[in-house]
């Protein structure tokens, strides 16, 4: 009964902090995102619920990385309280040693871990494949709507429309002129009789079939002027780009599925390519998750705060830890890239290293031994500190 007791009051107190680890940590990963998200609503006319929804697709992408890191934040505040209150103390006094106190955090970890292990596998894939769907579904709705008669149109980057007519569904314009400022070096003027909008969802793109025109293109190099009059002409439109930003957005190696990668690396095989990168990041999305095991057991003996110390310790230690263990891993994987290491070996290095780190500084804290890393660890956090402090 005591045992249960402990148990579920070791979680509790994880559980706080790691809530508002992850509140945080994810909204500082976000802040770039989030005023880009904003800049749709504001500035491009986007409705406020698709863009909740864009929010919500991008979300795994982040997750992945701040649950490890929340994790890790809610293991060391929690020992970090239970040692500044003395109530470890009164633990060991009342029988129960360091290692009783594993299991809860343990239990939790591997709760993490599953979490972030399906926001990698599955729930990235399909945020990247929802995000870029639900984009293209807004640009195709904001092309229809932004084409208005006898108005000039700038949203699209480097273009300008002007229509004399259009039908009430959007799709079809009489009377048209462009221009197209998308090349640096040439600048075009278009006209046309009609123009009609074509949807293509595979490429995110507005096709604008135009007919009976001619377009008059100025080279701003050579200063030369050309006229090409044309019976159909098709201009694409990429309104993905429009809507994010100027730049087209692509789906990242990471965001791909599995299934993805490995279909990728059958094709760079069978063209004698390398394939080392897809390797690592099909390692990566098990290793990174994996982390939350391994920052558990790494915060146990660390969450054990010297005198005077406070939450401020706990924090500084986290961001130290977090720092160590990505340059870590982006270290390795640079050496696996240039084919010094094997992906698997370099994406599990730095999970192991910090493993066998944190079992070491388990078992001399349950001795009740001090270790030189944990003291170099405390002189740097307290070192830190004392510069904020002065800088203050």
């Amino acid at each position: 009964m005591w045992t249960k007791k402990i148990f579920f009051y070791i979680l509790k107190e994880i559980l706080i902090p790691l809530g508002m680890g992850l509140v945080v940590f994810t909204f500082i990963l976000l802040i770039g995102r989030i005023f880009k998200l904003s800049d749709l609503v504001i500035n491009k006319g986007v409705h406020i619920f698709d863009v909740l929804r864009l929010f919500v697709y991008i979300l795994p992408n982040f997750l992945v990385f701040t649950i490890p890191m929340a994790f890790l934040l809610g293991v060391l505040l929690a020992f970090g309280r239970l040692s500044t209150d003395h109530e470890l103390t009164a633990m060991k006094a009342s029988g129960i040693s360091l290692f009783q106190l594993i299991p809860p955090v343990i239990t939790l970890s591997l709760l993490c871990y599953g979490v972030a292990a399906f926001m990698a596998v599955y729930a990235l894939p399909w945020g990247s494949t929802s995000f870029r769907n639900a984009l293209y579904e807004i640009a195709r709705k904001k092309a229809h709507i932004e084409f208005k008669p006898r108005v000039f149109n700038d949203s699209f980057s480097g273009l300008v429309f002007y229509a004399d007519g259009m039908t009430p569904q959007g799709d079809r314009m009489e009377g048209v002129l462009i221009q197209d400022e998308r090349d640096k070096d040439k600048s075009q003027v278009i006209f046309s009789k009609v123009a009609q909008l074509v949807s293509d969802p595979d490429k995110g793109e507005v096709i604008l079939i135009l007919r009976d025109g001619s377009i008059h293109i100025h080279d701003k190099n050579d200063l030369v002027y050309r006229k090409i009059d044309f019976d159909y002409y098709h201009m694409r439109i990429d309104i993905e780009e429009s809507l994010g930003g100027g730049k087209r957005i692509r789906t990242k190696d990471s965001e791909k599925s599995i299934g993805e990668l490995k279909e990728e690396i059958e094709q760079k095989k069978a063209h004698g390519e390398d394939y080392i990168h897809e390797q690592v990041v099909i390692h990566e999305k098990y290793a990174i998750p994996f982390a939350c095991i391994v920052f558990g057991l790494l915060g146990i003996p660390l969450g054990v705060l010297p005198p005077r110390s406070g939450r401020s310790y706990s924090l500084v230690k986290s961001l130290a830890i977090i720092m160590a263990y990505y340059i870590m891993m982006t270290a390795t994987e640079a050496l696996a890239e240039r084919g010094l290491l094997l992906a698997w070996v370099a994406t599990w290095i730095p999970n192991g290293f910090f493993l066998l780190v944190g079992l070491y500084l388990l078992i001399l804290r349950a001795l009740e031994k001090r270790s030189r890393i944990a003291v170099w660890l405390d002189w740097l956090v307290a070192a830190t500190l004392g510069r904020v402090r002065l800088g203050t």
